[in-house]
């Protein structure tokens, strides 16, 4: 395990030394930024490996074979979509929320990971998480509650103004009676 946590400190230094591999010109031409090309021109001097010409992907920038896949801290990363997945979860690896699973499930899935003293990848403290949601929620209810009531007072006007319509087409209506 000891060796592990070298390793994964090992590769974190190379990591922050590795250079930003840019595509050959993406300095000039800004719609090439972002991807990556090989270069392949014959006069190409950043195939050539020149200097001042940028640096290509190589292997020497890969980090070490036993620690492909860890996290930054070196736990190995499990991915939780609903409370029965955590017991999957052993102690050198860290829980990640899948992205599908909605706010309900995941309070639910926190609730039970702080019960069982388990990490999640992303969460720092589980209680100022579960108070916010709580009180986002609650002011969620309440906003929508609030639109409910105004949507039934809309329709209340209008049932009210069709009456009122109602009764004065009845009383122009109203048949003339007979004179005699």
């Amino acid at each position: 395990m000891n060796d592990l946590k070298d390793l994964v400190k090992k590769r974190n230094i190379t990591k922050a030394k590795k250079p930003r591999f840019q595509r050959q010109d993406a300095n000039i031409m800004k719609h090439l930024r972002g991807s990556w090309r090989k270069p392949k021109g014959i006069h190409s001097k950043l195939r050539e490996h020149r200097k001042g010409h940028g640096h290509l992907p190589a292997v020497g920038y890969s980090s070490p074979r036993s620690v492909f896949g860890l996290t930054r801290s070196g736990y190995i990363p499990v991915a939780v979509a609903n409370v029965a997945d955590l017991v999957r979860i052993k102690e050198n690896c860290v829980a990640i929320i899948s992205s599908g699973v909605g706010m309900r499930k995941r309070v639910e899935i926190v609730k039970k990971a702080k019960e069982l003293k388990l990490k999640i990848l992303g969460l720092k403290d589980y209680d100022s998480f579960l108070n916010e949601v709580s009180e986002a929620l609650v002011s969620k209810k309440k906003i929508s509650n609030e639109r409910k009531n105004k949507k039934i007072e809309i329709i209340k006007k209008k049932q009210e103004e069709k009456k009122e319509d109602k009764k004065e087409t009845e009383k122009e209506v109203q048949p003339v009676e007979k004179q005699q």
